[in-house]
C-alpha cells in the first residue's frame, strides 16, 4: 500500500470513528499544553490566597438545644392561632421527647391524637413516651395500636421488643429485634435492646459488648450508660463501671439516676462517705426521688450517721403514706440518737397497725432494757435525818437503786440481820 493510499486509508478509518487521526493528535497536545499552563496557575493562586491570608468565613451553627428552643416558640406560636394543630402537637412533643421532658411531650402528643385518632405515628410516639415513663402496659397498647394502623418502621419493631423484653417476654422481644435489626443494623437502640436480651439471658460478657456498641452507634442513649455501668457493678468491676458512669455523667449532668447509680457503685464498695455525697446529689435534682431517699437512709444507718437519715425518712413519710417498713427506719434512728419518746411513739403507731410487727417489739424492749439499765446504775442520795440538817457532802452515803418488791439486808459485824 503506497503513503497515498494509506493516507487515504486512514482518513476513511477516522471518518469511521469521528475525525482523522492527524486532528486527534493535534488536539490531545493542545489538552496536555493547556493543563500544563493551568496547574501552575492554580498553585500560583493557591499561594498567594495564603499569603495574603483571605478565608470565607465559617458558617454559623446553632446549637441543638438553641434549634430546639427556637423550634418550640415558633410551634407554640402557631399553635397559639389554631394552625394546623394535629401536625405542630405532633412535632413540639417529639422536641420534648428528645429533650427527655416526657411530661410535656405526653400532653402534646395526647393533644394530636385527639385530633386524629388514626394516625400511626402519634400513637408510636406515646408509645416511646410511656416507655420511658416505666407505664409499660400502656407503651404496649400504643405500640400494638400503631403497628394495626400499618406502622412497619423499624422504631415500631425497636418499641415493640424493649418493650417485650421488659415483661421477659423474650420471644416476641427476639423477632421484633430481627426485624429491626434486618430494617437498620446501625441503629445504636437494636443494640441496647439485644444487650438487654443477653443480661436477661447471664450472658453478661455479650451483653456488655452490645451496649458498648450502642454506646459507639449513639452517644446519647442514656439506658445504655445505665445498664452497662450496673452490670459492671454487679460483676464487681467498679473501676469499670465509674468509668462508664462518668462519661455517662458528661454528657448528662442533670439526670438523678446517674448520680444514684454512682452512690451505689460506692456502696458496694463501702466508700459510704462518698455514696450519702452521690445520694444527695440525686436527690438536689430530684427531691421526689424515692429510691434515693431510700439507699440514703439506710446507708446512713449503717454508717451510724442517724441524723442524716432522719430528713430523708421524713420526706419517705410524706410520699408513702403509713409505710411500715419506713416508719421502722424511723423509730430505729430516733432510738439510735436517743429520743425514746419519738421512737416509741412511731413503735406504738405500728403495733396499732401491726401489733405482731417483730421490728417494732424489738425497738420497744431495747428501750426497756437500756433504760432499766440505766437505772440500775444510777446512784442516790438518801435524804437527811431530820429536816433543816446540813448536808455533808464528804459524809453522804451512796446506794444503787434496788428494784421495786426486793429487801435489802445488812448484816452486822455481830451477824445479826437487820431489816431496813
Amino acid at each position: 500500500m503506497t503513503k497515498k493510499e494509506n493516507f487515504l486509508f486512514l482518513y476513511d478509518y477516522s471518518n469511521w470513528i469521528g475525525e482523522p487521526t492527524c486532528l486527534t493528535r493535534t488536539k490531545a497536545f493542545r489538552k496536555v499544553y493547556l493543563w500544563g499552563l493551568l496547574v501552575p496557575l492554580l498553585f500560583l493562586s493557591c499561594q498567594k490566597d495564603t499569603s495574603s491570608d483571605t478565608r470565607i468565613p465559617p458558617t454559623i451553627k446553632y446549637s441543638k438545644d438553641a434549634w430546639q428552643q427556637t423550634a418550640i416558640t415558633a410551634l407554640t406560636d402557631l399553635l397559639q392561632r389554631g394552625i394546623n394543630l394535629e401536625s405542630n402537637y405532633f412535632k413540639r412533643a417529639r422536641i420534648y421527647y428528645d429533650q427527655e421532658d416526657y411530661k410535656l411531650a405526653l400532653e402534646d402528643i395526647d393533644k394530636a391524637i385527639n385530633e386524629n385518632e388514626n394516625q400511626s405515628d402519634y400513637y408510636l410516639l406515646r408509645g416511646k413516651v410511656y416507655l420511658e415513663m416505666g407505664s409499660l402496659a400502656k407503651a404496649q397498647a400504643d405500640a400494638e395500636r400503631a403497628e394495626a394502623l400499618q406502622q412497619s418502621s423499624p422504631e415500631l419493631y425497636i418499641l415493640l421488643a424493649d418493650i417485650y423484653q421488659s415483661n421477659l417476654d423474650y420471644r416476641k422481644a427476639i423477632a421484633y429485634l430481627n426485624q429491626a435489626m434486618q430494617m437498620t443494623p446501625y441503629d445504636g437502640s437494636v443494640y441496647y435492646v439485644k444487650g438487654m436480651i443477653q443480661a436477661h439471658q447471664g450472658d453478661s460478657l455479650s451483653s456488655l459488648r452490645s451496649l458498648q456498641e450502642a454506646i459507639t452507634l449513639n452517644p446519647r442513649l442514656r439506658r445504655a450508660y445505665e445498664q452497662s455501668s450496673r452490670l459492671y457493678r454487679l460483676l464487681h468491676q467498679p473501676e469499670q463501671a465509674l468509668q462508664i458512669n462518668a462519661l455517662a455523667l458528661q454528657r448528662f449532668t442533670d439526670i438523678p439516676e446517674l448520680y444514684f447509680e454512682r452512690g451505689e457503685i460506692y456502696r458496694s464498695i463501702t466508700e459510704l462517705d462518698t455514696a450519702l455525697i452521690q445520694y444527695q446529689k440525686a436527690i438536689a435534682i430530684a427531691p421526689q426521688y424515692e429510691k434515693a431517699l431510700l439507699a440514703l437512709a439506710q446507708t446512713a444507718i449503717a454508717h451510724h450517721a442517724y441524723a442524716k437519715a432522719i430528713p430523708a425518712l421524713d420526706k419517705l413519710n410524706q410520699i408513702r403514706d403509713r409505710d411500715l417498713k419506713i416508719l421502722s427506719l424511723t423509730g430505729y434512728a430516733y432510738e439510735k440518737l436517743g429520743n425514746f419518746v419519738k421512737a416509741r411513739e412511731l413503735y406504738n403507731d405500728i403495733l396499732s397497725t401491726d401489733p405482731v410487727n417483730q421490728d417494732a417489739r424489738y425497738g420497744m424492749y431495747r428501750m426497756q432494757q437500756r433504760e432499766n439499765t440505766y437505772l440500775e446504775n444510777t446512784p442516790i442520795v438518801e435524804p437527811a435525818a431530820e429536816a433543816g440538817l446540813q448536808r455533808d457532802s464528804s459524809r453522804t452515803i451512796l446506794k444503787p437503786l434496788q428494784r421495786r418488791g426486793t429487801t435489802i439486808l445488812q448484816i452486822d459485824t455481830l451477824k445479826k440481820a437487820k431489816i431496813e
